[in-house]
């Protein structure tokens, strides 16, 4: 009896580890979580359906923010380039109206040294280079052009509204671009971020104004941009005068446009200082931003010898202006021609040097 009782324990205990593996077996592969609660299935098995899951999310999420990203990035870059083309537009349209004089061709300056500073920031964008130091400066400058630019729209007896829709759309979309180029594509970082990079932003004007300038270059764009300054603060102090005795919108529209174009003048001007401290001058911006200057300030030349009939001190000042930021244009875009020819030629000897290489010549 005990025997029997013996064997039939062992029966059931083989019974039960028989079981116990066929149940493991049959279950330790399966993707439903609930059938592997009591059962001894490996670890990475039953995490293998919530990882899978997880990295299925996970590309869901990061295709959903590439697409955010390409739009917002094809958004900001057509508005610089309708902003830049409606510019250029206009000031054609103003020159064919009132003809080429020093006063028409001071007028329009303005507004081509805006579409410039468009035009440079769109190749900033397509080529995600918001973020430096450079592109977000000219943002800021040219979203406030464009709110006084609007601010001169609502003074106006006759409301344009292809300048209002012209300002408004500029200062929305260099608000944008100077978002997004403290932020990222994917607006990381909240206000935090734009607020600590003002505030080191105007620790980094003070301190370049400040210091010595270290080249002539440096020296000439600083005097340019404390010059422009200063006619800007002038203004400020006559648009004050104006408003205090209460004059007509009329004599204070003009006022408030020269602001404008000091401002995005003055910004400029800084920029390339900037760039002359730290020896960059022949990036394309930057012989832009040259080229662009000398026409500003030669036609402000122009116009002050035509209003004044003689040549005064300001006008000789400024004629120094256009024709030094010419001359350092021009001095850039000759470094950079032959950097790239330079650039060019080393290649082409590499590629000599490695076919050599390849099949030596025989003696």
């Amino acid at each position: 009896m005990a025997r029997t009782l013996i064997s039939f324990s062992y029966i059931l205990l083989a019974a039960a580890a028989c079981a116990r593996t066929s149940v493991g077996f049959h279950i330790a592969p399966a993707t439903n979580l609930d059938l592997c609660r009591g059962t001894k299935c490996h670890p990475q098995t039953r995490a293998a359906p919530l990882t899978s899951r997880r990295m299925s999310d996970s590309s869901v999420v990061d295709d959903g923010m590439a697409k955010k990203v390409e739009g917002r990035k094809r958004r900001v870059l057509w508005g610089y380039r309708s902003v830049a083309l409606s510019y250029a537009a206009s000031s054609g349209l103003a020159l064919r109206r009132y003809g080429v004089t020093p006063s028409s061709c001071y007028t329009v300056a303005g507004p081509l040294l805006a579409a410039g500073v468009a035009h440079v920031l769109s190749g900033a964008a397509q080529n995600n280079r918001l973020g430096s130091n450079t592109y977000k400066r000219l943002n800021i400058v040219l979203a406030k052009y464009a709110a006084i630019g609007m601010i001169c729209a609502a003074l106006a007896r006759k409301m344009c509204s292809f300048w209002t829709a012209l300002s408004f759309v500029a200062m929305v979309n260099s608000i944008k671009g100077f978002g997004y180029g403290v932020k990222g594509w994917k607006l990381e970082g909240g206000m935090k971020a734009i607020k600590d990079d003002l505030r080191s932003e105007t620790k980094s004007v003070a301190k370049s104004v400040l210091s010595v300038p270290p080249n002539l270059q440096s020296t000439v764009y600083l005097a340019a941009t404390c010059t422009v300054l200063a006619l800007n603060i002038n203004e400020l102090f006559e648009i004050a005068k104006l408003l205090s005795v209460g004059s007509d919108a009329v004599k204070i529209l003009p006022r408030l446009s020269y602001c404008a174009r000091f401002l995005l003048l003055a910004g400029t001007s800084f920029t390339l200082k900037d760039a002359a401290d730290r020896g960059r001058l022949e990036g394309s911006t930057f012989i832009e931003l040259n080229f662009l200057s000398s026409l500003v300030f030669g036609t402000f030349a122009a116009y002050l010898r035509s209003a004044a009939g003689i040549m005064t001190g300001l006008a000789r000042v400024t004629t120094f202006f256009s024709a030094m930021t010419f001359i350092f244009g021009g001095m850039g875009w000759r470094y950079k021609k032959k950097k790239e020819k330079y650039h060019d030629r080393t290649l082409m000897d590499e590629r000599a040097e490695r076919l050599t290489d390849d099949f030596p010549l025989e003696e």
